[in-house]
């Protein structure tokens, strides 16, 4: 089947519509879109978490080739990071790097940049496709404790090999190759964009359709460290010019289907709001995932098309706000205490209490 974005938007679409679990409300959309467009105006960051001056310890300090190869290896990583606590509870994935504790994303970023920094070459695609397990439980080892507690860890060891073998096999060993081949477009005919060509060439690492989750990741994380302060190659520049900047997507994670229920721009069935409130695993691929999934990417897009703000840029915007706030969140916590610029539209907050015991969405996935 062609993986076009054509095609990709209209399964979607179908799944969004015929949504069992989850209903988008179409008043929140424009009251949270409000705010939204007010908060994006006067922050304008929509490179969070990419800036080398902000977080050297989890980023490359310049834009070249070499980068290009970091954040293909880097974004095939991030998935099911978080864990249960001793208790069965769920919290965000941690973990101490050079006496500084790392949560969520951020930690994978900090153990790939440590293993380089120690001499465990994860830009050579030989030394990817050779990785054992053990050498797997040495890069996401916490220092401060000795333990290994990141899921998933064979799922993580295959993405690795699979990656420098493709890479040795289909591309030069350089990401770089790859990205050259896609002419900059994230979709292209025949296939040839890079969305599809990380679908089709890195089945294991970056499969997720229609979600494509992965994908338009690595996408935005090149295309947003264009910054003036990060030194940047002509070759890195022209490579992650993105032509078809309409065709970003939200991200179907977790954290933006909580900021999307604490907010009211979701509201969900009694059994799914029964398995995030209990913690329980949702199915990999069930018609629950698949729909609040779908349901993230559509009510995404109509935030940026209320918002006149770009996709990506929306993106940013509202996984930010469901990791740094609604995770952090409770009933009467202060502005001082939990700056937020939606509280006051916030559903949960304001007079629906009971669905601040909704958690994020739980499922042992290698896709997000």
């Amino acid at each position: 089947m062609p993986y076009s974005r054509e095609a990709m938007r209209a399964e979607l679409d179908i799944l969004a519509r015929g949504a069992a679990h989850v209903a988008i409300v179409p008043e929140k959309i424009r009251e949270v879109a409000a705010a939204m467009r007010q908060e994006m105006t006067a922050a304008a960051d929509g490179a969070f978490q990419t800036d080398p001056q902000q977080y050297p310890n989890e980023s490359p300090l310049q834009n070249d080739r070499q980068t290009l190869q970091f954040y293909l290896v880097l974004t095939s990583q991030e998935f099911c990071i978080w864990r249960r606590g001793a208790d069965g509870g769920v919290e965000a994935w941690t973990i101490d790097v050079g006496g500084q504790r790392y949560v969520g994303a951020r930690g994978i970023a900090a153990a790939h940049v440590r293993a380089l920094r120690q001499g465990r070459d994860v830009l050579d695609p030989t030394y990817l496709a050779a990785m054992t397990l053990q050498d797997v439980e040495e890069f996401y080892r916490d220092e401060r404790t000795g333990q290994v507690t990141l899921q998933m860890l064979p799922q993580r060891l295959a993405k690795f090999n699979e990656l420098g073998r493709v890479l040795l096999g289909r591309y030069g060993g350089q990401a770089a190759n790859l990205l050259a081949a896609s002419e900059a477009y994230l979709f292209s005919g025949g296939d040839r964009g890079l969305v599809q060509r990380l679908l089709l060439d890195f089945p294991t690492s970056y499969f997720d359709w229609p979600f494509c989750k992965l994908a338009v990741l690595l996408a935005k994380f090149l295309a947003t460290r264009k910054t003036d302060g990060i030194p940047t190659t002509d070759e890195y520049r022209a490579l992650t010019t993105i032509r078809d900047t309409e065709n970003f997507e939200i991200a179907a994670d977790y954290y933006i289907p909580l900021f999307f229920i604490r907010s009211g721009i979701f509201r969900v069935s009694d059994s799914l709001g029964a398995a995030l409130r209990a913690q329980r695993l949702i199915g990999r691929d069930s018609r629950m995932e698949r729909e609040y999934r779908a349901c993230t990417i559509v009510a995404g897009r109509a935030l940026a098309e209320e918002t006149g703000q770009p996709l990506s840029a929306v993106d940013t915007e509202c996984w930010k706000t469901g990791y740094l706030r609604c995770r952090l969140c409770r009933e009467g916590i202060s502005d001082e205490e939990l700056p937020c610029p939606y509280r006051s539209v916030s559903k949960a907050y304001q007079s629906e209490h009971a669905l601040m015991e909704m958690r994020w969405p739980l499922v042992l996935t290698t896709c997000y």
